[in-house]
């Protein structure tokens, strides 16, 4: 069994964590090629993840330019 596969969540695991938390942190590639890491507030609502932010916003121009998110 490879590590990767040892340190896996469990669905039931990944859904606890994400009930107990409000907080992700969401990173991109910027035009430089440097990492920008922007925390957001989240819900989930199974089976998405539902986050909000105005549509003119850094993460959305970001999200909108580059597919690595």
């Amino acid at each position: 069994m490879s590590r990767r596969d040892q340190i896996k969540l469990t669905d039931e695991e990944q859904r606890e964590l994400l009930e107990s938390e409000r907080v992700v942190v969401v990173s991109s590639i910027g035009v430089r090629g440097w990492p920008h890491s922007m925390p957001l507030w989240y819900v989930p609502r199974d089976p998405d993840i539902w986050i909000y932010t105005y549509a003119k916003s850094q993460k959305v121009g970001r999200r909108r330019d580059s597919p690595r998110l």
